[in-house]
């Protein structure tokens, strides 16, 4: 974690903090340009911004944050709470919100940055500058790579602990919605990751809760095991 502490355009001294892991990247006017707008925007508890994924040679494999989510800037966290919107390396929070909140869940090894978007959200608004302002490396050692197949032992607790204290807040539609979102993801990325069994119960859930019941159904017919060792041989016979 990096802070910065940075003067606005008036002079003013203000207190941010801002992320960099290691194997990220921020682009050139990121800050500067994130600032401008938070700083205009007392009510904001931080600001994001979109990025590129670039997969270990180099190459750019995706892009994401280009759109702010369809919704309220006050309404952030019911968008968070669904999945992950935010690139830990794109955030500039109110660093007096930071602390006014805690500082982040030591115990959650790859959720703990969600969890603290979705206390900040709940806290302020949300600000975004829709431009790709970072750059994530997909690396073989990067704690998402190394805790990911247990995002069922992280993650899903930390959205359930605050769906539980928000629940009076949502209505059982929005529950269900988030819920069914949550259980499929969490259960492709485990599912794929090589833990099958459990995997399919969660995606299986989430069926259950209305969530993309074909499409889920068809993930776990062309992700089981035995259809990517099929895929893998036939690309090789290919060769």
């Amino acid at each position: 974690m990096r802070r910065h502490e940075c003067r606005n355009t008036g002079g003013a001294y203000r207190d941010y903090i801002a992320f960099l892991d290691a194997d990220d990247e921020w682009l050139d006017d990121k800050l500067r340009k994130q600032l401008r707008v938070i700083d205009s925007h007392p009510e904001m508890s931080f600001i994001s911004c979109g990025g590129e994924a670039v997969a270990p040679g180099g190459s750019v494999v995706a892009t994401f944050g280009l759109e702010a989510p369809p919704c309220l800037p006050g309404d952030f966290w019911r968008a968070l709470l669904a999945k992950s919107q935010v690139a830990k390396p794109s955030v500039v929070a109110r660093r007096a919100k930071v602390l006014e909140l805690g500082g982040f869940d030591e115990a959650l090894k790859i959720s703990g940055d969600q969890d603290m978007w979705i206390k900040l959200a709940l806290s302020g608004q949300v600000g975004f500058v829709a431009e790709a302002l970072i750059r994530v490396h997909i690396t073989a050692d990067s704690l998402m790579m190394r805790y990911g197949g247990r995002e069922d032992e992280f993650g899903l607790p930390m959205i359930l602990d605050h769906l539980s204290k928000l629940g009076a807040r949502l209505s059982k539609r929005e529950m269900r919605q988030i819920l069914g979102e949550r259980y499929a993801r969490t259960g492709r990325n485990i599912y794929y990751r090589g833990r099958p069994l459990r995997g399919a119960a969660l995606i299986i859930h989430a069926m259950l809760l209305g969530n993309r019941p074909l499409e889920n159904l068809g993930y776990l017919v062309s992700a089981a095991p035995p259809m990517i060792r099929l895929k893998r041989h036939l690309q090789w016979l290919n060769r």
